[in-house]
This record gives C-alpha cells, structure tokens and sequence, in this order.
C-alpha cells in the first residue's frame, strides 16, 4: 500500500512539461508497484492492494490528461507514448483487475498517435489542409462546379496549393516529417515505425482529398504520380535512407 501512496504522492507533486518529456519518473515506477503487488499475491496477501490498484491506474490516466493539457501542441505525443508504455507492462501483469485497462490504455495511445500523425501532416501542408477545408464548408451552400469562382478558392488557387504535391516539394515535406517526428519520439518506445506508417495514411488521404475536390470542383486530375512518389519517399524513410533527413530546416512554430 506504501508503495502505491508513494506513487500518488510523486504525481501530484512533480512538475513535467509535455514537450519532449518522454516518460516521466512517476509513471516509469509503475511496473515496480506493479510487481511489488504481484509478490504480495502469489504470497497470499491480496486485499488492500488488488482492490485499489484500479484506482491508482484511473489516477495515473488522470494525470496524464492533466499534464498533457498543460500544452496542446505536444499532449498528443506525449499522452501516445505514456499510454503506450501502461499498456505494455499492464498486459504483461497476471492481475485480472486490470486488464480491461490495459486494452483502454492501447486505445488512448492508438488515438494519440492518430491525432499526432494528423497534426504532423496539418503543419507540413498547412495551406492546402485549409484550402480543403475551405472547400468542404462552401460545397455546404454552393455547387460544387461553382466553387471555383468562389473569392480564395479560384482555379489559380488550387493550381498554387496543388503544388505541395510536385515531385520536388515532396521529397521536402517528407524529409521535413521524418525530422520532426524523429525530434518528438522517444528512441527507447520504439514507436517511430507504426508513427511512420500513420503519417504516411494521413498524407495519402490528403492527396487523395485534393485529387477529390479537383476532379469535383474543377474539372482536374490533380497532382499526377504522386501517390507512386509519396510511397518510395516513404518507403525509403522507413528503411532509415533519407540522407540528410534530419538536416532539413524546420519550421519552429511547429516543432
């Protein structure tokens, strides 16, 4: 029980920012307490710390919300990895009682990096994230030939924001990803690949969102070839052969 009061007492009194924070002490004693606990049962001694350890992980959930909060731009990150690294040593525990958070603590952590990924991609393509946008709220009132004519969203301006997509800008938005992420995930989670992965689903649906909106709106194919492109690109940061990725200039209001 010490043990657990221990924990509780460390969260409510440590300060951490979620920016590059990784895993902060308090949680990384977790799978102490947990095996503490796991000794106490297969010695006969269950009640007191069987009961309320539900209740500790529910005060952990807790405070990670909490801390996460503290900046918005980085509590996807942060909540994906800690959640993450719950639910690792959660399954591995043989306590029945929590089990079922295990499974909510991989699902807040698949969200988080769902939610990260999309804002990695927002901030790479911001201006034709918004340009999409912007269509998606005219098409609600006005046709979608004649979005075109629409003030900011001309023909010339899809023509302008289609251009993130040309072979040249990327290799540099891809570049500028690989960077960024390898800059925000912690190495020892080993989470990169299937961040990887997810930012690569993102940034292919928003092509194919702009593939969309220019055949619907302006009688366009969109960006050709770009799908093949995005792939190898991909595919070489995943194999760890971008090169000189993680030189690339970075935009600080995003990082």
């Amino acid at each position: 029980m010490l043990e657990q009061e221990s924990l509780i007492s460390a969260l409510k009194a440590i300060k951490v920012s979620p920016k590059k924070a990784g895993i902060p002490s308090p949680i990384r004693k977790f799978p102490t307490v947990l095996l503490i606990l796991q000794r106490h049962m297969l010695g006969g001694i269950l009640s007191p710390l069987e009961t309320s350890m539900p209740s500790v992980v529910v005060e952990i959930f807790s405070w990670l919300q909490t801390i996460a909060a503290q900046d918005p731009k980085y509590s996807a990150i942060f909540l994906a990895e800690n959640y993450a690294f719950l639910a690792s040593h959660l399954r591995s525990s043989s306590l029945e009682c929590l089990a079922e958070y295990a499974e909510s603590a991989q699902k807040l952590s698949d969200s988080s990096v769902s939610a990260y990924c999309a804002w990695i991609v927002h901030c790479e393509f911001e201006e034709l994230d918004n340009f999409l946008k912007q269509v998606g709220i005219q098409m609600k009132n006005v046709p979608a030939h004649d979005i075109q004519f629409t003030q900011s969203l001309t023909r010339q301006e899809m023509r302008k924001v289609s251009r993130a997509f040309s072979p040249q800008l990327m290799d540099k938005h891809v570049r500028s990803m690989h960077s960024r992420i390898r800059k925000h995930i912690s190495p020892e989670m080993g989470m990169f690949w299937n961040v990887w992965r997810s930012v690569q689903n993102h940034t292919l649906k928003l092509h194919q969102r702009l593939c969309d909106v220019a055949k619907d709106c302006y009688a366009s194919e969109g960006p050709k070839d770009a799908v093949a492109e995005l792939t190898r690109l991909f595919a070489a940061g995943e194999n760890g052969s971008m090169g000189g990725s993680d030189r690339v200039s970075v935009d600080n209001s995003a990082t």
